[in-house]
């Protein structure tokens, strides 16, 4: 049996390399701000950096995923984030959660189904403007993500006009495994304290998708379907301070 069609359709990957070098490219030159750090490299008592070494622990939720689902969309991935803030630049993060689809294509020749699957990302963001003491920041960012699945195919349709004959079939537990990147900016604003709250919109690659027999997975827990592309993120988080030693945040 031939496997559905939208298994075997594939972003070409000359878009995918236009797509994401101009996205690099928009990140460079995101906000003027990043530039006038860029001028002053020093702060007036000859420091470096205005915040301290280990500024602080992040943690984060996402809530774009849950309402997109609320509004009809059939597959999704709610997920929570925990950062480490070096100097207020540098952001190691790890995103966790969990990915499930039930989802029939346009033209509805079958099901496509992946029960609540853990999904795993690390990365790397970094803040723009980490000397700033305005009330947010400009962030960039590239994450590699992961997860291992299984998913069913089912009301796959077989109707045959040619003999006349309708039927249907169903492929379960097929097992796979996926790799991606996902190339993002974002902006946060601090709202209280340590509570914060901002987006980030992301372009997603597959790097590889193992197939199960004659199918291959259509849509990734934490990635979602594999012809990537861009996808946004809108969440609430809240920094852990950390204090090694005193911050000089005075307003400029």
């Amino acid at each position: 049996m031939s496997k559905p069609s939208a298994f075997i359709t594939m972003y070409p990957s000359s878009r995918i390399l236009s797509v994401v070098m101009a996205l690099l490219l928009s990140l460079l030159s995101l906000s003027p701000l990043a530039a006038q750090e860029k001028k002053s490299q020093r702060l007036e008592d000859g420091s470096r950096y205005r915040y301290p070494l280990l500024d602080g622990l992040i943690v984060g939720v996402d809530l774009f995923q849950p309402v997109v689902s609320i509004f009809g969309q059939q597959y999704a991935n709610y997920q929570a984030s925990l950062e480490v803030s070096f100097y207020n630049r540098f952001f190691p993060i790890w995103e966790t959660g969990i990915g499930w689809a039930d989802n029939t294509p346009d033209d509805g020749n079958f099901t496509y189904k992946v029960s609540p699957t853990l999904y795993n990302r690390l990365g790397m963001l970094y803040n723009f403007n980490y000397n700033s003491t305005a009330p947010g920041y400009i962030y960039g960012g590239l994450l590699y993500g992961f997860s291992v699945f299984s998913y069913d195919i089912t009301n796959i349709d077989l109707t045959s006009s040619y003999w006349g004959t309708s039927d249907k079939a169903a492929i379960y537990d097929c097992h796979s495994r996926a790799q991606w990147l996902e190339l993002l900016a974002g902006i946060r604003v601090n709202l209280y304290k340590g509570l914060k709250m901002g987006f980030s919109v992301r372009y997603k690659v597959l790097l590889k998708a193992a197939d199960y027999g004659t199918t291959r997975p259509w849509i990734i827990p934490g990635m979602g379907k594999r012809n990537g592309g861009f996808d946004f993120t809108y969440s609430v988080y809240y920094q852990i301070p950390i204090k090694t030693r005193k911050q000089r945040v005075a307003a400029e």
